[in-house]
Parts: C-alpha cells; sequence; structure tokens
C-alpha cells in the first residue's frame, strides 16, 4: 500500500522531539481535467447561447468547491513533544489557516496506540488520554494526526519517543 503522505521526525535529545507529516499536494492534473471537460460539455450543449446565467452559475459552483478544497486540506500536521511541558499538535491547511493546540503535561494520563473497528477495517491511530488535573480521572481521549492513517511501524516510533520523552520513569 503506497502511503501519500511522508514522516519526517526530528529529535532534539533532552528538548523534545517533533514529528512532521507533509500530506500530498492536490493533483492539479485532475482539476484542470475537469475544467476542461465542464467547458467541452457546455460549449456540447449550446449552454453559452441558451442562457448565460446557468453558465456563470455552474461556473461560480465548480469555483466555490475547488476553494472549499483547497480550505479544508490539510498540507502539514506537526506533534511537538516538550518533555516536563507537554504536547504541541499543529495542523496547516492548504490556504494558511494554522490551528494549533497545547496539551500540558499535567492533563496527560498517557499516549496510546488505540483501534477502531469498523465494518470493513480495523484502524489503528495514536492518541491521549486526557485525565481531571484534581482527580487523576480519566477525561477523554484526544487522537493525534487525525489527518492521516499509518501503519503500524510509525506509530510504534512515535509512541516509543512519546514516552520516552514524556514518561522517562516508566521506562
Amino acid at each position: 500500500m503506497e502511503r501519500s503522505n511522508t514522516m519526517c521526525h526530528k529529535n532534539y535529545g533532552d528538548l523534545g522531539s517533533e514529528f512532521i507529516i507533509e500530506h500530498r499536494k492536490i493533483k492539479t492534473m485532475n482539476l484542470w481535467i475537469a475544467l476542461i471537460i465542464s467547458v467541452i460539455f457546455a460549449l456540447c450543449v449550446d449552454l453559452h447561447t441558451k442562457d448565460i446565467y446557468h453558465l456563470w452559475s455552474i461556473s461560480a459552483v465548480l469555483f466555490g468547491v475547488l476553494v472549499f478544497k483547497l480550505y479544508t486540506k490539510v498540507h502539514r500536521e506537526v506533534i511537538l513533544i516538550l518533555p516536563t511541558v507537554g504536547v504541541q499538535l499543529k495542523t496547516e491547511y492548504m490556504l494558511g489557516l494554522k490551528c494549533t493546540k497545547f496539551i500540558d503535561l499535567s492533563h496527560i494520563r498517557d499516549i496510546i496506540i488505540n483501534e477502531a473497528i469498523t465494518m470493513q477495517s480495523v484502524i489503528s491511530y495514536l492518541a491521549v488520554l486526557l485525565k481531571e488535573e484534581k482527580s487523576g480521572k480519566l477525561k477523554t481521549l484526544y487522537p493525534l494526526f487525525s489527518n492521516s492513517r499509518y501503519g503500524m511501524d510509525c506509530l510504534t516510533a512515535v509512541y516509543e519517543v512519546s514516552q520516552e520523552k514524556l514518561f522517562p520513569k516508566r521506562t
């Protein structure tokens, strides 16, 4: 199975580690082919001579779909593991929007590899177990790399580094 995303690990020693996933770019050839096919279709049905309003409406919808696709397309996901501090998660989108979330170490109970079972397959993913600060009880599960799917070898590498950096007394 060919991966369309690339993962990079930067080890900063005692200062932490960073895992970066670069997502593949949008295939522009497919967009050009769709544009050419829609123009040929419009010309074949003489849409430009019948009603120019319909032609502009279709063009506006196609442009809106393209902008929406670019707005929601994830370009890069970064997890920065900082010992004694916590974990920073950053998601960058194609049009430049960046979403960052920081999880303080006092809220992290553990980082685990979890499995989700669907009708057709079993999906493994990394997740942070968040706890209540005072009681230490499990509060919620927060998935990492939520826009990427990787095999167990990559998940295990991230898991081992996160356990080593965040919880050195356990190893």
